[in-house]
């Protein structure tokens, strides 16, 4: 009995140790470092990123799949490395005053915990990045000429587009960015390893959903731009359907669906596609029936640890936000000051967020700003002094 129990317990490790492994590998990607490689290069790329050569042997980025797409269609793949800065810079960037703050992704290929199981941090990152590889090819592929210009949207878009803006005449024109080519591109490159896996689990259904959120939000973010042909004659405007919204209002949508996150399960159903649905777990609005997650919504499966506190095991690794910066104000009365009060939101409190209660120490130091800037008729640029400013920062306890 006592051996039987053993070798079940051993199994449940095993099963664990594959199922971490799996979020890695998908993951492996986003530690594409574009200063080691030329992206308008296709050779570069070839060598860095598709071959088996023993620079892409033991960068290890991408899985067999992903290899196989890079070999067929390496001009796609300077998309890839454009997607992977997008994302990284984003993600360091809204997560800069917050307790887990995405440095992880630092670490990539290798990534610390946070990111190796179904969390809430895991998800946001798969829908980000799932986001930033839509953006990128979206945005750029119809201009480099690597695919056509996409197609012409419904005609209810345009006249939505008339009822806001009257008074002119609107017709379709130009080239329009091709959406069907980036989502298609993104769903072949994170989502194939997942749908080939002829084993279907909750964990594979919510990389799934968080990379379709993702794709859905750059989808939703096409705006028609619309100008005149010439500037003689403006009878007809034409009309683009093009991506001109920055990738960072983009992540400050998902990092907010992050924030709002669905922990859940999954449930066997006949009917669903994979053979499971997942359902929003610990549903406090319905005690019998679990409700089915809505496709806006962004998902995870495993509670994160508290970023407040140092791990107990590894507190050099994670050392909690003890030490963190949370703010910083600068004091001067010189005029024109051209950074002042960069990082301290009117509105939110970030030390007490960050120090999780325990307070802040306040630092003093003298820095040096720009200011007094003015524009030199000499040099025909705009001139700045630097100045000297007490700023003052405040660290967590």
């Amino acid at each position: 009995m006592r051996m039987y129990l053993l070798t079940i317990k051993i199994q449940s490790v095993l099963v664990a140790i594959v199922l971490i492994l799996q979020e890695v590998h998908s993951f492996r990607w986003l530690g594409i470092n574009s200063t080691l490689v030329d992206e308008s290069d296709d050779a570069d790329l070839r060598r860095y990123l598709c071959s088996s050569s023993p620079t892409a042997s033991k960068n290890r980025l991408l899985n067999k799949e992903q290899k196989k797409i890079c070999r067929q269609n390496v001009k796609m793949m300077k998309y890839v490395v454009t997607a992977v800065e997008l994302a990284r810079t984003e993600c360091l960037r809204l997560s800069e005053f917050e307790r887990w703050d995405c440095t992880g992704i630092l670490q990539a290929p290798k990534f610390p915990k946070d990111l190796r199981v179904g969390t809430r941090e895991a998800a946001f990152l798969r829908a980000l990045s799932s986001a930033a590889l839509v953006f990128a090819v979206t945005q750029r592929c119809a201009t480099d000429g690597v695919c056509d210009c996409g197609k012409q949207p419904r005609r209810s878009l345009l006249k939505r587009h008339k009822r806001k803006n009257p008074g002119w005449k609107y017709a379709y024109g130009g080239c329009h960015d091709n959406i069907a080519v980036g989502t298609k591109f993104s769903i072949d490159f994170l989502d194939g390893h997942e749908i080939r896996q002829t084993k279907h689990n909750d964990r594979k259904l919510t990389k799934l959903h968080n990379n379709d959120l993702g794709r859905k939000i750059v989808e939703r973010s096409l705006n028609i731009t619309c100008r005149c042909p010439n500037f003689e004659q403006c009878a007809t405007k034409e009309c683009t359907r093009m991506l001109i919204v920055p990738f960072s209002k983009i992540a400050e949508d998902l990092f907010g669906r992050y924030q709002q996150a669905k922990l859940v399960t999954g449930e066997k159903s006949k009917s669903a596609k994979f053979g499971m649905v997942l359902k929003i777990k610990n549903d406090v609005r319905s005690y019998k029936k679990l409700r089915k997650v809505e496709a806006r919504s962004m998902v995870y499966l495993s509670r994160s640890r508290d970023f407040c506190l140092a791990d107990v095991h590894n507190p050099y690794k994670y050392p909690g936000t003890k030490g963190r910066e949370c703010a910083m104000r600068l004091r001067s009365n010189i005029r024109n000051l051209a950074e002042y009060n960069p990082t301290l939101s009117l509105n939110f409190n970030v030390c007490a967020n960050l120090c999780c209660g325990r307070g802040s120490l306040t630092k003093k130091v003298e820095k040096q700003v720009t200011c007094t800037c003015r524009f030199s008729k000499t040099k025909m640029d705009v001139v700045c002094k630097e100045c000297p400013v007490d700023a003052v920062y405040h660290i967590c306890n």
